[in-house]
Formats: C-alpha cells, sequence, structure tokens
C-alpha cells in the first residue's frame, strides 16, 4: 500500500511543525531516494551502506532527512544507483556515496564519500542540468 511522506520541514528531518515546502524533484537509487524542495535542500531517505545518504555514515535512514553538510541551496539532484551528484544554485557540483567505478569524478576511484564532496573538475564551467 502506498504511504505518504510528510514533507513538513526543520533543519534536520520532514516531520517537523513549519510550513510545507513544494518537493520539486524526487529521484530513486537502489532501495534510497533523493528530493529537492522547493527551499533548496535535500533530503535522502533509504539504505546506506556505501554513503550514498551523505549524512557522514552508513546507517539506514527510515525517514526522509536532510543532507546535513549542504550549505548552499541546491537546485538540481540526480543519482545512480549508489551514489548521488547536486549541482548548487551558483553552480557548484557536488557528488557522494559509492566511487567504486569513479563516478563521482573525484580524479580517483575505489574511494567512497560518505559526505557529500565538491566535484572541482566542474569548477567554472556552470552546469545546469543533470541527467
Amino acid at each position: 500500500m502506498p504511504t505518504l511522506i510528510n514533507f513538513n520541514t526543520t533543519e534536520t528531518s520532514l516531520r517537523g511543525k513549519t510550513k510545507d515546502p513544494m518537493i520539486t524533484d524526487l529521484k530513486l537509487g537502489e532501495c534510497f531516494s533523493i528530493a529537492l524542495s522547493s527551499n533548496g535542500k535535500v533530503y535522502t531517505w533509504g539504505s546506506n551502506e556505501l554513503g550514498q545518504l551523505g549524512n557522514g555514515d552508513d546507517q539506514p535512514i527510515a525517514e526522509p532527512t536532510v543532507v546535513p553538510s549542504l550549505k548552499e541551496p541546491i537546485s538540481k539532484i540526480g543519482c545512480g544507483v549508489k551514489h548521488c551528484i547536486v549541482i548548487s544554485t551558483s553552480y557548484q557540483v557536488y557528488a557522494w556515496g559509492s566511487n567504486v567505478k569513479g563516478q563521482l569524478g573525484l580524479k580517483t576511484d575505489n574511494i567512497c564519500s560518505p559526505t557529500p564532496v565538491h566535484v572541482e573538475s566542474f569548477e567554472g564551467s556552470n552546469p545546469y542540468k543533470i541527467i
């Protein structure tokens, strides 16, 4: 049976008592999800064995929770099987999760990141879309 997700937000959880932001994008990875709200915050939940939730550890989370280390508003989100990539409103690219095939763009592979890292390869290119 479908479950309604309450997108009332606080700084850390979507179960707060503040006014609803609108969810503008939602992507699905393998056993995890990532959502973008109209206020530029990114939420993740689900499986987390390779850090794909971006919260700094490898423990699963059952409800949507803000990715805490993203300090600037985000405009675009994307994800793969076990990694996420986002673009900020200032065109900075951040990625986290599995990097076993170099999918985070960190110039090295086999190093997973449980927190968002700045992808310097896009510096100065003003990316605006994730497909």
